[in-house]
């Protein structure tokens, strides 16, 4: 079930690339100059599921657990919840309004 979120959010977000649906433009309309466009980089997130330790979060998205412990608050490393939403780093993928 894990795997086929991703395939399906990777894919709306090529979509909405490709398209502008979804509030991203697609890149042709950065060159148009469009002056009432705010662009800002998408988060990432991950949802700690039981079993879940910082490091293999780390791992799993390419970021040092010091970073991870930083961008949330985190003290401690070895207390994190189940269901607890970690922001984890920005994507390169821009989103303009």
């Amino acid at each position: 079930m894990r795997k086929l979120v991703k395939v399906v959010v990777a894919s709306a977000l090529s979509f909405g690339l490709l398209t502008g649906i979804g509030g991203f433009q697609p890149a042709s309309a950065d060159a148009a100059g469009s002056q009432a466009s705010s662009c800002e980089y998408a988060k990432i997130y991950h949802t700690v599921v039981y079993g879940d330790t910082l490091s293999e979060i780390a791992a799993k998205h390419g970021v040092s657990v010091t970073s991870i412990m930083k961008n949330n608050n985190i003290s401690d490393p070895n207390k994190i919840y189940v269901g607890q939403k970690l922001f984890i780093k920005y994507s390169t993928v821009k989103i303009c309004k």
